[in-house]
């Protein structure tokens, strides 16, 4: 989307980030404003960085316009960056009977089900993805008998348009959750889903995911035929060596999200929430990053005492759709690119590292620097991830996690001006 001054919008996951790049000739390394600002007495780089909260620094809104803008004494020229590419996400939605039949709220048996408040939460959450994600959505079941699982793409993958959107939120309303639970099959259609995808060119590098949503013990072998109410220790295990291997393979990462009832060991002999944080660790979302899940003890209907899990486990949440769109939300969040790429500058120009700026728009009215990071460690600010080519950016973690949770965010990235340089 163009916008005035020669500055772009691209949509990355819940940011809007625009990039106003512009490199500088050697000519303009002797044009160097007054001396304005500079948030740690004389600090630069990385310690600058280092030096605050989050990696940012508050500037007035006409110091942000006269830097984005083009007027400012040290902003020369203005080029196209080509942002962090949105990401692909197949939803595998578990529709087994127990969806239906047990109430979200164990303490309330007459309640409305699983399904009734997945149903009622679940179109908020997909309204409320960035329009340039691409999402598809499948739901998995196997009928009694000795009919195998049938998989049920009931929405192709393709960016969340009103349309998008329309089609997904039918899609829950139509679905009747029964029988039995064949995950590891489910899981894999996801995959093949995924990486069959004819992706139109702005998805063709795009990270993937999937999203398993899930109430309980997988009740159908890997082939997705024989039913095993639950299935043994082996067969999970392999399920999960599965997981790892296929997922690694082709480069799609995958989230769990455990419901209400997703702590019935169902007469199985391990921890069923264990083996969730299990298959989130196999697929690369261990949540945090590197935890190490650790078994609880199946007990009847729960586990007691509880172990240590790594997936987004809901099946003690007081309110189970408040945390469902909240555990979505999350992932929603953390799959947004941080990672840019910079055009090559015009002939005879150069990128200056040490003149090179990123102003932050929260949305409201409020500017802040993001701060270059030039010490070793990116937590804090952003840096350039290829030096010294200097053709790339990334968002450190704790500032990419502040614009993640952001989704007015506007990002411009100036070359040219050194933070001393910018008068406030």
């Amino acid at each position: 989307m163009r916008m005035p001054n020669s500055f772009y919008v691209l949509g990355l996951g819940g940011c809007l980030v625009s990039l106003a790049c512009s490199s500088k000739n050697a000519a303009d390394n002797a044009n160097s404003g007054p001396p304005g600002y500079n948030p740690n007495g004389g600090a630069s780089g990385g310690q600058l960085a280092q030096n605050t909260v989050n990696g940012t620094a508050p500037i007035t809104a006409a110091t942000a316009t006269s830097l984005t803008n083009g007027s400012s004494a040290c902003a020369k020229s203005t080029s196209v960056p080509e942002g962090g590419t949105p990401p692909v996400l197949e939803f595998v939605i578990d529709a087994s009977g127990s969806m239906s039949s047990d109430p979200a709220d164990p303490a309330d048996p007459n309640g409305p089900s699983k399904w009734d408040v997945f149903s009622s939460v679940m179109p908020g959450v997909f309204q409320s993805l960035p329009a340039n994600f691409a999402v598809g959505v499948s739901y998995f079941n196997k009928p009694s008998g000795g009919t195998c699982w049938t998989p049920n793409q009931a929405v192709p993958i393709g960016p969340m348009s009103a349309a998008q959107v329309t089609l997904i939120n039918r899609s829950i309303q139509n679905t009747n959750p029964q029988n039995y639970t064949p995950t590891y099959a489910a899981w894999k259609y996801g995959l093949d889903t995924l990486t069959g995808w004819q992706a139109p060119t702005a998805y063709a590098t795009s990270p993937r995911f999937i999203v398993l949503i899930t109430d309980g013990v997988p009740t159908v072998n890997r082939n997705g035929c024989t039913v095993v109410n639950p299935i043994t220790q082996t067969e999970y295990d392999a399920q999960i060596g599965l997981i790892q291997t296929e997922g690694q393979a082709a480069g799609v990462k995958t989230f769990v999200v455990g419901v209400v009832g997703s702590e019935n060991p169902q007469g199985a002999t391990y921890d069923p929430l264990y083996m969730l944080s299990r298959i989130a660790v196999a697929g690369g979302t261990a949540q945090p990053a590197g935890c190490v899940p650790v078994s609880g003890t199946p007990a009847n209907t729960t586990v007691n005492p509880r172990g240590t899990y790594c997936h987004f486990d809901l099946s003690q949440a007081a309110d189970f759709g408040t945390a469902l769109a909240a555990s979505l939300g999350s992932i929603a969040q953390s799959v947004i690119s941080c990672n840019y790429t910079i055009p090559a500058p015009a002939a005879g120009q150069t990128i200056d590292a040490s003149t090179t700026t990123l102003v932050y728009n929260d949305g409201a009215g409020n500017y802040s620097l993001v701060l270059q990071n030039t010490s070793t460690t990116c937590d804090k600010g952003w840096h350039f991830s290829d030096p010294p080519t200097n053709s790339k950016i990334e968002i450190c973690s704790t500032t990419c996690s502040m614009l993640q949770k952001n989704a007015a965010a506007q990002l411009q990235l100036v070359f040219g001006c050194a933070v001393g340089q910018i008068i406030n």
